[in-house]
This record gives C-alpha cells, sequence and structure tokens, in this order.
C-alpha cells in the first residue's frame, strides 16, 4: 500500500521538512478518510523528520485546518501552529 511506498521512499529521522500545500479537503464526510492529513501520514511524518524538523502545512480550508490542529495535538513531536513572517 501506500504506507509501504512512504515507508521505503524515506528513512527514519532522514528529512529536514515535509510539505503539504493545498490538500483535497475531501468535502464529504465519507470522503474525509481519503485525507492526507491522518494519523497514518502524521506517524510517518513524525517518524522521518530529523529532530528539529517541520511540517508545513498550508489549507484554504478552516475546519480543515481545525481538524489537523486537533490531529497534530496527538503527536508530540510535531507542535504548531507556528508563526509565519509575511513578505511586505
Amino acid at each position: 500500500g501506500s504506507r509501504g511506498r512512504r515507508e521505503r521512499a524515506s528513512r527514519s529521522a532522514s528529512l529536514a521538512a515535509v510539505h503539504v500545500y493545498f490538500p483535497d479537503p475531501w468535502w464529504k464526510a465519507r470522503h474525509r478518510k481519503r485525507r492526507v492529513m491522518n494519523e497514518a501520514f502524521l506517524r510517518d511524518v513524525q517518524r522521518t523528520l530529523i529532530p528539529g524538523g517541520k511540517l508545513h502545512f498550508w489549507t484554504d480550508v478552516q475546519e480543515y485546518f481545525e481538524s489537523a490542529l486537533e490531529l497534530i495535538a496527538e503527536f508530540p513531536r510535531l507542535e504548531g501552529p507556528l508563526p509565519v513572517a509575511e513578505k511586505p
């Protein structure tokens, strides 16, 4: 499955950052299990990030943002959201 591909693609503590920009929000409740921000994905992110590594997650869907924050809070090595300096 996709988890096996992710495990082969990235060794533990090997990435400085993981970037997820504007993923499909899967609006319908029955499709939410398809969202990229899920427990299995975040376990892999936590496993593959080096100490101090960053997860960059951007969405323009407030509900997705809030649900992602709740999920991220379950992973002790992941923290956020962190402030982002805006360019002038």
